[in-house]
C-alpha cells in the first residue's frame, strides 16, 4: 500500500515529464511564429516566446521542488509507518505489562505529567 500510495504522488507530480518539457512554452497563446513577418514583429514575438518560456520554466520549476518535497516527506512517513507496523505487536505487550505492574508516565515524568495528580474523576 506505501509503494502504491508513493507511485500515485509520482504519477500525480510528473517530475519526469515536468523535466522533459522544463523549457517549453506556457500557453503560448499569440507567440506564432512567421517568417515572413517584419522584423518588428518578429522582435516582439521572440520576445513573447521568451517570456512563455520563462514562464513556463519557472512554474515547472516550483512543481518539481513541490512534488519532491512531498515524495520526501512521504518516504518518511512511510518508513515510520512500516517501523510503527512491525513494532506493534511489542508495543502492545509492553502496555499491558506496564498496565500491570502499575507504571504511570506521571510517575516517570513528574515534570511533565505532574498535572494529571491534580485531576479529580
Amino acid at each position: 500500500m506505501l509503494g502504491e500510495r508513493l507511485g500515485r504522488v509520482v504519477d500525480f507530480f510528473s517530475i519526469t515529464l515536468l523535466l522533459k518539457t522544463l523549457f517549453a512554452p506556457f500557453r503560448q497563446i499569440s507567440a506564432e511564429k512567421s517568417h515572413t513577418a517584419p522584423v518588428q514583429d518578429r522582435v516582439r514575438m521572440f520576445g513573447d516566446r521568451l517570456i512563455s518560456r520563462f514562464i513556463g520554466a519557472l512554474m515547472r520549476l516550483f512543481l518539481i521542488i513541490a512534488g519532491v518535497v512531498v515524495l520526501a516527506f512521504l518516504s518518511i512517513w512511510s518508513v515510520l509507518v512500516l517501523i510503527f507496523h512491525v513494532f506493534r505487536p511489542v508495543i502492545l505487550v509492553g502496555c499491558v505489562v506496564l498496565f500491570f505492574v502499575g507504571w504511570t508516565p506521571a510517575e516517570a515524568w513528574p515534570e511533565v505529567f505532574g498535572w494529571v495528580k491534580n485531576v479529580k474523576f
